[in-house]
């Protein structure tokens, strides 16, 4: 219900058109490695990237930039690393030059562009007042024009946003009995619910402020009042039908153009005083001689004996059920521009203002291909900024699962988020023309693991058989997936087989018994000589074990 609908005429005579200007900086510091520096010499880029830079690797003002070109050239020294024999030689051959730097240019942001207006450059050689650390400063203004578009959004003064749903040729345009088409089409719907009925009265006044020439204040506490706006309506009305002014151009006839007489005879025949209404201007008084006039000439009522609010209800109910629009009540008949019939009811027509916001389309379309990941949940990034992916969340996991689109929800939720052997495979199952294979474990499980483990809870994964799945060496405890160790018993164990190796007077069958890797079987047990053999991996008395345990 908040969409709008406008005019192609608004984008010819640009009135929503806006100039934007972009600020981006580039700084070159000292590093460790070396000092940054600013230069059009940047590795492995060709020469077409580079035309519309200068000698010192700075973007020329005047010059056309889209989507990741090269504002400023930059490069920053890498560490060296161990050379193998044909760097060597090229090192050999063309001495500093083959040094190792990476570019860490200045490019155009993802989706922006335009016309560079001004480029500023401070250095610290030159006395510029620069942070520390920082030897050079490059700032590059980037302007363009955008004009209105489907997706921008727009709002009136009573927070009555809306987006823009389409834009239509003028000719398919609604128009007027006078064939004036309507340049902005707003929905109706969304006027009750939100209760802001300002803009429904911006629309009368700036009608009759239209019409009869004159601009409007209107403060918010103190505004014009429902029955003054009807009054200038019904002025409008008369002016136009005594012939004292062409309809709709009142703008272009300043007050000596209007027919004064006309209009007070006009009055006059009709029984009513032109000074009652246009110069003392009396509450009510140009209402009720509309009122009375329309419903006597042009609605073929008699309102001889009706007093005002009783006409204003007959004129509601012939709005209503006869198509027959009361002046006052800020209504035309309109007619289909496409087809030239006139809709079924009286339309609200006037004059608003109306702005564009800076949530341009422009700037929120995105699409994604491959791109980054997150390093932890493996899923990709979000936001445009980032060339992020577009966020399937729970509810809509909620939706697929209420649809049974079980495949698409698996894919979403594996291959197309954080399965990492999955999403390779298909890849390349896709580039090899084979079938997708079928997803893997996604890495959201093995955080899951990670968290339970940080709680102390040992986690195997089994089939339906049973059968250990035998998890990967990052989710279990020690290397082990079918068996939480005690730990207490891993490090007394431990200690009894360096005791064994110590102690020569042991057995060697017992000492082979246990390891000092330990890792204890089904019924392994630890036996205490003064006792009988338990199922415990403790002595008994629960001491210390000592040298003569076993």
């Amino acid at each position: 219900e908040d969409a709008i609908i406008i005019s192609n005429r608004l984008i010819k005579e640009d009135k929503f058109t806006s100039i934007h200007v972009e600020k981006h900086e580039i700084e070159a510091r000292d590093t460790k490695l070396g000092p940054e520096e600013i230069t059009r010499d940047i590795p492995n880029i060709g020469e077409e990237s580079l035309r519309n830079l200068d000698e010192d690797g700075i973007i020329r003002i005047g010059a056309e930039v889209s989507n990741r070109d090269i504002l400023v050239g930059k490069i920053t020294p890498k560490g060296e690393t161990e050379l193998s024999a044909e760097e060597k030689l090229l090192r050999a051959i063309f001495g500093e030059k083959a040094r190792d730097v990476k570019d860490s240019s200045l490019y155009v942001p993802h989706g922006q562009g335009g016309k560079i207006i001004d480029v500023r450059i401070l250095e610290r050689e030159n006395g510029d007042d620069l942070p520390p650390g920082v030897n050079k400063l490059v700032r590059v203004w980037i302007a363009q024009t955008r004009k209105i578009t489907e997706g921008d959004k727009m709002a009136g003064r009573h927070g009555n946003k809306g987006v823009v749903a389409k834009i239509l040729p003028e000719e398919d345009m609604p128009f007027l009995p006078d064939g004036t088409p309507i340049d902005i089409i707003l929905n109706p719907i969304g006027v009750p619910s939100r209760m802001n009925l300002g803009q429904v009265l911006e629309t009368h006044l700036g009608w009759a402020a239209k019409r009869l020439g004159f601009s409007a204040e209107s403060p918010v506490f103190d505004g014009a009042e429902d029955s003054e706006i009807e009054d200038e309506l019904a002025k409008a009305w008369i002016i136009e039908q005594s012939g004292a002014v062409p309809a709709t151009s009142a703008l272009e006839n300043n007050i000596e153009n209007v027919d004064l007489d006309s209009i007070s005879d006009y009055l006059e025949k009709r029984g009513f005083d032109f000074d009652d209404i246009f110069v003392n201007k009396s509450p009510n008084s140009a209402r009720t001689a509309c009122l009375r006039i329309w419903l006597d000439e042009v609605a073929n009522h008699d309102s001889s004996d009706l007093n005002v609010e009783e006409m204003m209800a007959l004129a509601l109910e012939l709005s209503r059920d006869h198509q027959l629009a009361a002046p006052i009540l800020g209504k035309s008949m309109l007619f289909d521009g496409r087809s030239g019939e006139a809709f079924d009811q009286p339309i609200t027509v006037g004059y608003i203002y109306m702005l564009k916001l800076i949530h341009l389309v422009e700037d929120k379309i995105h699409a994604r291909a491959t791109g980054p990941y997150s390093l932890i949940t493996q899923q990709p990034l979000g936001g445009k900024a980032q060339m992020g992916g577009q966020r399937f969340g729970e509810m809509e996991v909620w939706a697929l699962e209420a649809y049974s689109a079980a495949h698409n929800l698996r894919e979403m939720l594996t291959i197309k988020s954080d399965d990492e052997i999955g999403r390779v495979k298909t890849y390349e199952a896709i580039v090899k023309g084979e079938d997708v294979a079928q997803p893997g474990i996604p890495q959201s499980f093995h955080v899951l693991m990670k968290e339970l483990q940080s709680l102390g809870l040992s986690v195997v994964l089994e089939n339906d058989a049973r059968d250990d799945m035998g998890l990967s060496e990052q989710d279990t405890f020690f290397g082990q997936p079918n068996k939480m160790e005690d730990p207490l018993a891993l490090l007394e164990g431990a200690t009894i087989a360096q005791d064994k190796e110590e102690d020569s007077s042991t057995p060697n069958d017992e000492e082979e018994s246990v390891s000092s890797s330990y890792v204890p079987a089904e019924n392994d047990t630890t036996v205490d000589e003064s006792s009988e053999p338990s199922d415990t991996s403790v002595a008994e008395d629960d001491q210390p074990l000592t040298n003569g345990d076993s």
